[in-house]
């Protein structure tokens, strides 16, 4: 045997290896291209495409193509491949059955040469081509099943009958090939071209196949597909939503179907209902043939004829029974093997986007962890206060930052395990965005941008739904918005009630408006999946772990609502959701003797979106308001007012607008109207921040933007009764002016840290502290002399007893002391359910860790006041 050196990727005739791949493509032949000793295997689309892959989606390796050979043929392929490479045989043209994608089965038939040795003759690379075999293997058989239906009809059967059904039957044999050995054409064309060789056998203008489908309302059925002489559509084929039910144009449809009933009939001698059908309306012959697959009525095959001539027979009607059955069975499997496609495609979809997720969430973690872990060892390392102090304040960002990862990370476990659920209790809903604004103001503040908020009515009355879960969903959308908007952008929350629903409830639509970059269309469909993020890519400008947008989905689903998305790239983001809640209890009216219709107030801010807000929201407490939009306007209506003998009662002021500052414009103000107008500074800024200027100005008041109605209303009612230096939002009682020199506590905590994080937040109050590491020891101190303790910290989670048997066992012990202490949960156990089993077991509160030195001093005030008892 002579062994050819020439190259496989040569010039051949003229023809170069691209020209002869795309040739091979076009006539879907594959070609393999086999180096023996790297295995590397170089393979053209076809060949990629017979087991149901793309190019590029399978390793180009020879192992790979044999692990994709069917297990009982690979040693038949193998031994040829051998005895090919020993040089015993020059080529070898086999058949053999690989493994498809799906987990089908496909035959090929694949010749094969050595066209490449090296310098000893050894064989170094193969070559070879294949072409699939199993849908003509398929057409073959069933030819042979067409030939064996013949020969029995042909004992049957006049000479001129044989003639009609081997016409027929060959037509049924063209279909039948169409359908099982097509290779050009995707399927819906290939069902199409298959009824118009059915059609035209039988003098059709028209072929259909309808399918049918089970619903609430009964059995109905829908348009498959359609052919027409004309190529005209008399409905739309594949519409599923286009439902047509028996029981209102075929009343009689179970009798006649349950006989397998053909019907062969002119059209004027149907029933109304089935004569006016689509698709069977001004046809003046039908022969319609129900199909049954596995005994079940799966729907049929129909004919229909325009000239009154023609005539449908029962003999047509059995052969293309046979048809429509190989077309029923084909539309069947197709529909299995496109659902087994879309699972395996989205599992598939699933599982890299949790692999995503993981290295997002690995990063997400170990960035705070890094600043935590770095910022302490400095920290550590010098002994300079104000950078201690700002390693710290560091510290505390990260560690609050991987706090909210956690809690994503919780709340999307209980999602996925369905035990998240909706907690509805009645709350202020005003004061839950002031906690929400509170939340969202640092990261405001660290990018320059602005918040706004608008609204179309102050909440007059309690609000029943889940407040944590909702200021939740706030929170996320915000911090969102923050982060995907540029420094100095605008960011507005809008807040709309409509009560226009069932008498109790409201209607709660929110909006929130960024001026940031946008997402496309593409990047909107995935938001609110879980696990996915708009840009998932390592390279992405933004963090995040991809699970807040999703959480907020489920929470308003949970709530009855929806949420969505309006956004173009550079355009800005809206996202919105309603939900609908009960109204509880009205919420007590401002204590006051003020009659505020009389009084006349200025707001002065540069914002024309915060006077416009300002003015609504005051017209609707009957408030005189004027604006102005610089402090030189202010200051000239001032002037004005006063010369008029209508003087401002009250003005409210921007503290950072161009030119003539919020200060300055005070000072000058009260310069102009003296000391009986009141000055209030509004800002996005901290009080603490700006405190000590302001009152150099003179201003002792101050709101914090943005503004709600329940507060501005309080404030005017306030600052109108009190005296006028009152301020308007009285700091709270700083922790280091407590006094708790009389009071001793409890502290059940089995980890020395956490011991000594409690009692650093309680040094200087003068609180006595007393330690037990576990739950019997608390049980046996207090036991010994639980009369000195004025209320119990109880960890839940500790060894040898746990905080919540503890607390049984202290509720049990008979005393009026060990029935009446104040016992507070100290847990990691923070979830709903969490604080319920603590109430349960005899605890009074449930203090959720990592807690703040605020939310510690505000429970235990609760049950043992702030100051030193009298």
């Amino acid at each position: 045997m002579e062994k050819n050196p020439t190259c496989f990727g040569a010039n051949i005739s003229g023809l170069s290896a691209d020209a002869i791949s795309f040739l091979a493509d076009s006539a879907n032949v594959g070609i393999w291209n086999w180096h023996l000793p790297s295995d590397e295997m170089r393979i053209n689309r076809s060949i990629a495409q017979i087991t149901g892959y793309e190019l590029g989606e399978v390793p180009h390796r020879g192992s790979t193509r044999i692990a994709m050979i069917y297990d009982e043929d690979v040693d038949m392929v193998q031994q040829n491949v051998d005895a090919l490479t020993r040089g015993e045989i020059d080529r070898y043209d086999i058949e053999f059955r690989m493994v498809r994608r799906d987990g089908s089965i496909v035959w090929v038939t694949e010749n094969a040469i050595i066209y490449e040795w090296d310098e000893q003759g050894v064989p170094i690379r193969l070559a070879g081509i294949a072409f699939e075999l199993s849908r003509l293997k398929q057409a073959e058989q069933k030819a042979r099943d067409m030939e064996m239906e013949v020969k029995r009809m042909n004992s049957l059967s006049s000479e001129q009958d044989f003639a009609e059904q081997n016409r027929l039957l060959r037509a049924g044999n063209s279909a039948a090939a169409l359908l099982v050995g097509d290779f050009y054409h995707d399927y819906e064309t290939v069902l199409n071209l298959s009824l118009q060789v059915l059609g035209e056998s039988v003098q059709a203008d028209r072929a259909f196949i309808w399918r049918n489908r089970a619903t609430e309302q009964g059995e109905a059925c829908f348009y498959r597909s359609e052919w027409t002489c004309d190529g005209s559509s008399v409905f739309s084929a594949g519409k599923e939503d286009k439902l047509m039910y028996y029981d209102e144009f075929f009343p009689s449809w179970q009798e006649v179907m349950a006989e397998n009933h053909y019907t062969c009939a002119q059209t004027e001698s149907l029933p109304d209902g089935l004569r006016q059908a689509p698709g069977i309306a001004g046809s003046q012959a039908l022969m319609l043939v129900p199909l049954y697959l596995h005994g079940v009525y799966w729907g049929g095959i129909g004919f229909a004829a325009s000239k009154s001539n023609t005539t449908f027979t029962n003999l047509e009607a059995e052969i293309m029974n046979a048809s429509g059955l190989l077309i029923a069975s084909s539309i069947s499997r197709n529909e299995t093997f496109g659902k087994l496609n879309k699972a395996r495609e989205e599992a598939l979809a699933s599982t890299k986007a949790k692999s995503e997720f993981l290295s997002r969430m690995s990063h997400e973690i170990r960035t705070p962890m890094n600043a935590i872990i770095g910022m302490t060892t400095l920290a550590h390392k010098t002994d300079d206060l104000p950078k201690i102090k700002d390693y710290l304040g560091m510290v505390d960002a990260s560690s609050r930052q991987l706090l909210a990862i956690i809690n994503d990370v919780l709340d999307m476990s209980k999602i996925d395990a369905n035990k998240f659920e909706i907690m509805n209790d009645a709350f202020d809903f005003e004061k839950m965005l002031q906690n929400v604004f509170n939340v969202v103001q640092v990261k405001l503040e660290e990018k320059n941008q602005q918040l706004f908020f608008e609204t179309n009515q102050p909440f007059r009355q309690m609000i029943i739904s889940d407040e944590l879960r909702l200021s939740q969903v706030l929170i996320n959308l915000l911090n969102n918005a923050i982060k995907f908007t540029p420094e100095n952008g605008k960011i507005t929350l809008k807040i709309q009630q409509d009560s226009d629903c069932d008498e109790g409830k409201v209607r709660i639509h929110a909006e929130v408006i960024d001026t940031g970059i946008g997402i496309d269309e593409d990047a909107q469909k995935k938001l609110f999946q879980s696990f996915e993020q708009a840009d998932g890519s390592i390279t992405r400008q933004y963090g995040g772990t991809g699970l807040g947008l999703a959480i907020c989905k489920k929470i308003i689903d949970l709530m009855g609502g929806q949420i969505w998305v309006e956004s173009q790239p550079g355009k800005g983001t809206k996202f919105l959701f309603d939900v609908t809640a009960e109204l509880g209890n009205e919420l007590p009216e401002v204590a006051t003797t003020a009659d505020t219709k009389d009084l006349h107030v200025l707001v002065v801010d540069d914002q024309r979106d915060v006077l416009e807000y300002f003015q609504k929201i005051l017209a609707g407490f009957s408030v005189r308001c004027d604006v102005a939009q610089s402090g030189r306007e202010a200051v000239s209506l001032v002037q004005k007012s006063v010369e008029s003998d209508d003087a401002y009662d009250m003005v409210f002021i921007d503290w950072n607008m161009p030119g003539m500052r919020g200060g300055e414009t005070a000072k000058e103000i009260k310069r102009i109207a003296g000391n009986n107008i009141i000055a209030v500074m509004i800002s996005v800024s901290d009080w603490d921040d700006i405190e000590k200027e302001a009152k150099e100005y003179g201003v002792t008041n101050f709101l914090a933007k943005p503004v709600l109605p329940s507060t501005l209303f309080n404030t005017i009612a306030e600052l109108a009764h009190y005296d006028f230096g009152q301020t308007a939002e009285p700091t709270p009682t700083a922790p280091e002016d407590v006094d708790w020199s009389d009071k001793r506590i409890l502290l059940v905590e089995d980890i020395k840290v956490n011991r000594v994080v409690v009692e650093g937040m309680l040094k200087g109050t003068g609180i006595a502290i007393d330690s037990a590491e576990n739950g019997q020891q608390a049980i046996d101190i207090f036991q010994k002399d639980g009369d000195k303790y004025d209320l119990i910290l109880m960890d839940v989670q500790m060894p040898v007893l746990d905080g919540l048997e503890a607390t049984r066992r202290i509720r049990l012990l008979g005393t009026d002391k060990a029935e009446s202490i104040p016992i507070i949960a100290m847990t990691a156990n923070a979830f709903k359910e969490d604080e319920q089993i603590c109430l349960e077991a005899g605890m009074n509160k449930h203090i959720a860790k990592p807690f703040s030195i605020e939310g510690l001093f505000s429970v235990i005030s609760e049950y043992i006041g702030r100051t030193k008892s009298r």
